[in-house]
């Protein structure tokens, strides 16, 4: 922490009684700001602060505090042996058994089984530290499973034959959390082999021999892994023996089923005690429960101490008793001011501040009290390590002069004794460079050394220095490695050596360990504390990292709360910190000191202020990490202030390059994402950046606005830069040059793109993350796409004669950065030979009709692992012959199309066809039957593409949300479970909920509960929130839009959109009065927040509205363009939270800041085009809007502003209205196809082409096919070709069916209709002929199909509506409908069906009127009307019944009810028939509105 960060304001100081104040931590009010007198103890505590900043890390600090709580835990389960005989009898306890290493802390025996514990404690200051994925299969993680595992298994290769104890349980006791998810599954990272481990949770009762000895926390729970076969699986996959055991197994010849079944054993007996006491809290705890029985806590912690290895590692620890000596002498003697501890290789280091120099106690344990002589302070060879090497402590000495210099003692403190002559000369032990040093004994009574006096862990007669007249020899021997870090001269060099030499004391032969215990005790007398608590100090001040500068001051605030029993640390709830606390373990992943430094820093020090800054920016902090991640720890502070300086000022006012962002509408995180990684760099990178983006007036240079000009948007831009750090302004530069010549105009590289009809912007994504390699990259794809004169080579050339489009192609190989070629090349030969001919792969799925957009979509972002992918999914798709594997087979036999599949495993292409055969086996069983799960899904009417459907790109998750899904909704008996019971009871369907559930993927399970808490009260019935949204007549699928993709909190989110829009009465807001009064209704609201979570609507609404409801000055603007609020809304379907960011950028294009027009406004409405036809066309654009109408303007606008030869040669033969019908809804598909139907009618140079002369020359003229293409959007050039090729060969002369679409003017309109609600694409050549066949002979007569339906008055209109949604196959539905109407096709007479219906009240028109939009379905839907009035013998229904009883004509009945899709014309039936008559066919008079009646709808 910098100087500048510890300056103090000065107030009047007032002492505290610090006893008085028993409820909060007295360390609470070390923080707490407070002047400085003369012996004012802070002024000591801040003094030292400045003199020893805290630095450096005490890896012996975790240990002690390791072996500490260990060894409380085994006087915890030693106290319940002892105090509960009886109920124990039979049970033994052995404490620190070495049988299993891993297990070693504590093995309780029972009956021949024992069970072996691990006791694990983390110090984790601010928070709960969670165990995650990486620490359960990392290897340097205390929790790793590897390490257990291997353990374990070494215990079980080497125990002896006579063992006969058998072990039934490993548990890990630890005071950490299992970081598992609502329904106890393992919280994913972002490892490639994440995996999602499902746990078990245990009831302590079911283990009563760990509930009674071991658990601390009877509110707890243990967890082991579940036992599936697929967690075994992933489990075994994970771990892996070590090379010991490994060369064991080899050595005894053991197999790998073996193996298996040792890792399927270890996963069995694993078990997790998480989320025990800290170690203050199990502490108190177990002096409670020693006071309660009469037992004193240190005689039995003495006792322990004799027995155990356990309590020699923490409280005998000799640097430990150490630190309680060097505490109780400052108390004491008062001859210390602070103390502060670190590590430095493998020695700790004990800093001593006394008048305000320091002393460095660098404690050297060696275990085996050596001798030191002449090779231990200057070894043999340069590689030797020893832990007196005088070379290394010099190396310390001169890093840490440099950061500080009041340096007084260098002090080597050790147990090991000096190996002198008589003379006190090191003894030589053969050393080449051996020289007879000596050292003189240090007397502690003169004034230099009266810091030793008074140290009472000191031996003092065992203090040495070097002799001054060997000064110069140790000079020559003082060679120390390249590890300093800052250079110096050699006549520096030199005076850094004797200054060394000068400070340097050697402290041999010092105390051991039960001296230091008898010593403390004695002293201690007197003292207001005892050794017990002097021992809880230590330990306290060890884990208070952030006090890691103990003074007097601090020792009394711990010594105070102990005494009243009060817990010293600060903890503070996750939820409320759990983004600083993200932030924390990004930046510092593995320091756990640094760690708790930098949280403290963000959530209490000045931190706290730049992270609010950037929150109430809505900056995200993950961005923020990214580029401060690996920032070294002496800068970590220092970079973090001066990345918030960039963007705001100290008041959190936005900066001049915030301000240039949002001016320009460019992305904040973006530019953090260039920036990732260059932390202490990141100001200076971002600075150049800017400099090159913008210039001295804040405009658009070249460099952005080029870019832009050409669709390749700043959010591409930034991830080609991704990463780029230093060299990012470089790479920019040489990706513009690349792209664009010295004039600003585009190079070949561009231009040959564009003449293509190929996106740069699409290509530009394969070069994600390429950094300095993204220009070569790009430039390489092209040469390889077309040659130096600018034509295609043979791989566009083949791709576009298969029909295979570029983009989708492309698609597989984002990622693959500089092995973007190699990678094309290597797709490219696994779909086509060297002579462009389709290879077996491409030949299969073909055959199979796997569409390629399917595959392509598989192998989205495989990159390198792109042809190795292809090949296993076409292995596990066909056998060498090419014929359909067991898979395919089965899939299609269930009616399961394979592009539904496809759509469930996309998203990790590597592991697509395990993902595949996992999905296969879970739903089939051997002989390719729907296993029972499913059949119970059926008989509740949900069919298996119903839940395909549902589990779209849930890939490794998709078993497990089946899984859970089916245990939630249904019993084990295949019953309904309660909580489909209830929704069904308040007309809740249950298909309507599945289909909300589809973008949450694995968190589906959690948000179906928080749907059923939502809607559902505690007494099954419906809640406040369903009655509210029941009572405005508002569908509940339509409100779940909004919270459709969360996936945590579910509850709380699904509340604060409710109260968007509600009030706490069930009233409606005036936000949603607001938007409803101008025709945007909450379903639109749903379309435009789809996934947003309410995120957004407010702003939104501010924009039209202001605090009372008054229309802004954007509304009143808009609404004098005629423009409605409905007209603009539409255009942003599906953006989501960001809607109002993309509609202050439409705004902007339109309007200036002084709400006058702009210029693109102005010149486009000079040319007769309004924004009311804008806003028609640019409907459901989204956030593409402005782009579109940037390209649009281009289109019809030259660069004078004059209108453009395009536009002007349309306007000639058709108005803008008749352009707009044809356009309506096209978005951002408007320009390429509007171009596209252009060019079919006009060339270059404006003259009609010679397709649209034949078609005029044959009465088809241009307002007939204008007529024709209305509503066919960017579907109209496609259609028109379809329809010159159908009716003209390319002579132009006219074909046979040219005459009779055109004696029939409803038909040619019939298959617009047709085409439009269900566009055809490639295949509408088919369609037409097919519908021509249907209808027409070849000779031109009308078919007995067309002529016996017009005979019963039926025209096209009708017709049209009935085959809505029909494929291009479409004969077989119309065939099957006719063949339900009538007996024959050759002499059509009526059918029993037909003629039964007939005489009740329909007519054939009626009965097609009925079914419309019933496509492929027509004929069963029609098969249903017939059967709610006839059964099967052809008797009447109860239906019929009581319609004719009650003198109702049936046919009347049905067509008043306004079927609109004839999928639901019998729900819709039976919902109307329940309102007028009960169950015994009684009428009722509960419905007197007929208008309700007739309006009877199911959506």
């Amino acid at each position: 922490m910098s100087k500048k960060s510890r300056k103090r304001q000065r107030t009047d100081y007032v002492e505290v009684d610090e006893a008085t104040s028993p409820k909060r931590s007295c360390l609470d009010d070390a923080n707490e700001v407070e002047t400085f007198q003369n012996d004012n103890p802070l002024k000591l505590q801040y003094e030292a602060e400045s003199l020893m900043p805290p630095s450096g890390i005490d890896y012996s600090a975790e240990k002690i505090l390791l072996h500490m709580y260990k060894l409380d835990v085994s006087t915890w389960c030693y106290l319940k042996r002892r105090v509960e005989k009886e109920m124990l009898d039979g049970v033994g306890l052995t404490l620190d058994n070495n049988d299993i290493d891993k297990f070693s802390d504590i093995v309780i025996k029972q009956n021949d089984e024992s069970i072996h514990v691990n006791v694990n404690y983390t110090v984790s200051l601010f928070s709960d530290k969670f165990i995650t994925y990486l620490d359960l299969f990392g290897i340097k993680s205390p929790y790793s499973l590897k390490n257990y595992f291997n353990s374990w298994v070494s215990y079980e290769l080497n125990k002896p034959k006579y063992q006969s104890s058998k072990i039934k349980y490993l548990v890990v006791f630890c005071n950490d959390k299992l970081e598992l998810s609502e329904d106890n599954k393992l919280t994913l990272c972002s490892s490639k082999n994440s995996y999602p481990f499902q746990f078990e949770s245990m009831d302590i009762c079911q283990i009563p021999v760990l509930q009674d000895m071991l658990v601390t926390n009877t509110s707890c729970k243990f967890y082991k892994f579940a036992t599936d076969d697929q967690t075994i699986d992933e489990f075994c996959q994970r771990l892996m023996l070590s090379s010991t055991n490994k060369k064991i197994f080899n050595k005894k010849c053991l197999t790998s089923e073996f193996e298996v079944e040792l890792k399927k054993s270890f996963l069995t007996k694993l078990i997790f005690l998480d989320n025990q006491p800290c170690r203050e809290s199990l502490k108190n705890k177990l002096k409670d429960e020693i006071e309660r029985n009469g037992k004193d806590y240190m005689k039995l912690q003495n006792k322990l101490i004799k027995y155990t290895s356990i309590a020699k590692k923490s409280i005998s620890n000799e640097h430990f008793q150490l630190l309680m000596s060097l505490l109780n002498d400052m108390f004491v003697y008062k001859n210390i001011s602070a103390v502060k501890t670190k590590s430095y290789h493998t020695n700790n280091v004990i800093n001593i501040l006394y008048k305000k120099k320091i002393t460095y106690l660098i404690h050297v344990d060696s275990a085996n009290n050596v001798s030191i002589k002449f090779d231990d302070f200057f070894p043999k060879k340069k590689k030797e390590r020893s832990k007196f090497s005088l070379n290394d402590l010099y190396t310390f000495f001169c890093n840490e002069y440099t950061k500080n210099s009041n340096i007084k003692f260098f002090v080597i403190y050790t147990n090991s004794e000096l190996n002198f002559t008589d003379n006190n000369v090191i003894q030589n032990n053969k050393s080449e460079q051996y020289y007879p040093l000596k050292l003189n004994k240090i007397d502690v009574s003169k004034k230099r050394y009266k810091i030793f006096q008074n140290c009472s862990k000191l031996n003092k007669s065992m203090l040495f220095e070097f002799a001054s007249e060997d000064y110069d020899a140790l000079l020559e021997l003082l060679n120390p490695p390249n590890t300093i870090e800052y250079e110096m001269d050699a006549e520096k060099e030199k005076n850094n050596k004797l200054l060394f030499l000068h400070t340097l004391i050697i402290a041999s032969g010092q105390t051991k360990m039960t001296d230091t215990d008898i010593l403390l005790q004695n002293e201690q007398q007197q003292l207001p504390y005892n050794l017990d608590q002097l021992q809880e100090v230590t330990l306290r001040w060890l884990e208070f990292q952030k006090h890691q500068i103990l003074t007097l001051r601090t020792m009394r605030l711990l010594l105070t709360d102990i005494q009243n029993n009060r817990i010293s640390r600060k903890y503070l709830k996750y939820s409320n910190v759990a983004d600083e606390w993200k932030l924390t373990r990004s930046l510092c992943r593995t320091i756990l000191l640094q760690r708790n430094e930098l949280f403290d820093f963000l959530i209490n020090g000045r931190g706290k202020i730049f992270i609010q800054h950037f929150k109430n920016a809505g900056i995200d902090l993950r961005s923020i990490a990214n580029v401060m991640r690996g920032v070294p720890e002496k800068y970590l502070f220092d970079a973090f202030e001066a990345f918030h300086n960039f963007w705001f000022d100290e008041k959190g006012n936005k900066t001049k390059n915030f301000l240039l962002l949002e001016k320009n509408h460019l992305n904040i995180q973006t530019v953090c994402n260039i920036a990732r990684m260059s932390h202490i760099d990141a100001v200076d990178i971002i600075q150049n950046l800017f400099d090159l983006w913008f210039d001295s007036l804040g405009g658009k240079t070249k460099y952005l606005s080029s870019f832009e000009r050409e669709g390749i948007n700043f959010t591409v831009l930034g991830a080609m830069l991704n990463g780029s750090r230093h060299e990012s302004r470089l790479v920019h530069e040489n990706l513009y040059n690349l792209w664009f010549d010295e004039e600003d105009n585009k190079t070949k590289y561009v231009t040959n793109y564009e003449n293509n009809n190929l996106s740069l912007s699409k290509v530009a994504n394969i070069a994600y993350c390429g950094g300095m390699n993204c220009v070569k990259t790009l430039k390489d794809l092209h040469d390889l796409w077309f040659d130096e004169e600018g034509n295609k080579t043979k791989y566009l050339f083949i791709l576009e004669d298969h029909n295979i489009d570029f983009h989708k192609f492309i698609q597989a190989l984002y990622g693959a950065r500089t092995r973007a070629v190699y990678s094309f090349k290597q797709f490219y030969y696994a779909l086509f030979d060297k002579d462009g001919n389709p290879t077996k792969n491409l030949q299969y799925l073909r055959k199979a009709g796997v569409k390629f957009s399917v595959i392509s979509t598989l192998l989205y972002s495989s990159g390198n692992c792109i042809v190795e992918v292809l090949h296993e999914l076409c292995n596990l798709f066909f056998d060498e012959d090419g014929n359909k594997t067991k898979y395919l087979k089965t899939f299609e036999n269930h009616n399961i199309k394979i592009d539904d599949i496809c759509k469930i495993i996309r998203g990790q292409p590597v592991k697509a066809s395990k993902i595949f055969k996992d999905l296969y086996n879970f739903l089939f069983d051997a002989e390719g039957k729907k296993k029972s799960f499913l059949r119970t899904f059926e008989n509740y009417g949900i069919s298996i593409n119903h839940l395909t459907k549902m589990i779209r790109n849930s890939n490794v998750h998709a078993i497990n949300l089946l899984t859970d899904l089916s245990n939630l909704w249904f019993d084990e008996n295949g019953q309904k479970s309660y909580y489909i019971q209830c929704f069904e009871n308040n007309d809740l369907d249950l298909l309507k909920i599945m289909q909300c559930l589809r973008s949450s993927r694995n968190g589906a399970v959690n948000f179906f509960k928080a749907l059923y808490e939502f809607f559902i009260d505690q007494n099954g019935q419906g809640s406040f929130y369903l009655n509210t949204l029941k009572k405005y007549e508002i569908n509940v699928d339509i409100f779940i839009q909004f919270i459709e993709s969360a996936t945590i909190d579910h509850f709380k989110i699904i509340n604060r959109v409710f109260y968007i829009f509600f009030d706490k009465e069930g009233n409606k807001t005036q936000l949603l009065s607001n938007f409803e009064n101008k025709g945007v209704d909450l379903e639109l609201l749903s379309d435009i927040f789809y996934l947003s979570r309410g995120i957004g609507i407010h702003k939104f609404h501010d924009f039209f509205f202001d605090e009372r409801g008054q229309y802004s000055e954007a509304l009143i603007l808009l609404e004098k363009k005629n423009v409605s609020l409905f007209d603009v809304c539409s255009i942003f379907c599906g953006v989501g939270g960001k809607t109002p960011l993309y509609f202050k950028m439409l705004f902007d294009l339109w309007f200036d800041e002084d709400f006058k027009e702009t210029q693109y406004l102005q010149e486009l409405e000079r040319n007769g085009i309004t924004l009311v036809w804008l806003c028609k066309i640019l409907k459901g654009s989204g956030i593409r809007a402005c782009k579109t109408l940037k390209k649009l303007h281009k289109l019809f606008i030259e660069k004078d502003g004059s209108i453009s030869l395009i536009l002007q040669n349309m306007l000639k033969y058709i108005n803008l209205m008749k352009l707009k019908n044809i356009f309506k809804g096209a978005g951002h598909f408007f320009p390429k196809h509007f171009l596209k139907l252009y060019y079919c009618w006009f060339d270059e140079n404006g003259k009609k082409t010679h397709f649209l002369q034949t078609m005029e020359n044959n009465n088809f003229n241009i307002d007939l096919i204008c007529e024709i293409l209305e509503g066919s959007s960017q579907y109209a050039d496609q259609f028109f070709n379809s329809l010159y090729k159908l009716f003209f060969d390319l002579e132009g002369n006219p074909s046979l069916y040219v005459n009779n679409y055109l004696n029939n003017p409803g038909i040619i309109k019939t298959v617009s209709k047709i085409i439009r609600a269900r566009p055809i694409r490639g295949k509408m050549i088919l369609f037409l002929k097919n519908l021509y066949g249907l209808w027409f002979k070849l000779d031109g007569s009308k078919r007995n199909y067309l002529l016996t339906l017009e005979n019963y008055g039926v025209d096209f209109a009708t017709i049209h509506r009935l085959l809505i949604g029909v494929s291009f196959t479409i004969r077989k539905p119309f065939v099957n409908l006719f063949k339900c109407l009538f007996k024959s096709v050759s002499k059509p007479t009526e059918s029993v069906y037909l003629k039964s219906l007939l005489g009740i009240g329909f007519t054939v028109p009626d009965i097609i009127s009925l079914l419309r939009k019933s496509g492929p379905n027509a004929a069963r839907n029609f098969m249903n009307l017939y059967h709610l009035f006839f059964n099967e013998q052809g008797q009447m229904t109860r239906y019929a019944e009581v319609l004719i009883q009650n003198q109702v004509d049936i046919g009347s009945f049905v067509r008043g009810l306004n079927v609109k899709n004839g999928n639901k014309l019998v729900d819709i039936f039976k919902s109307a028939y329940e309102l007028y008559y009960d169950e015994n066919g009684v009428k009722v008079d509960v419905v007197d509105n007929v208008e309700r009646i007739s309006n009877i709808e199911l959506e």
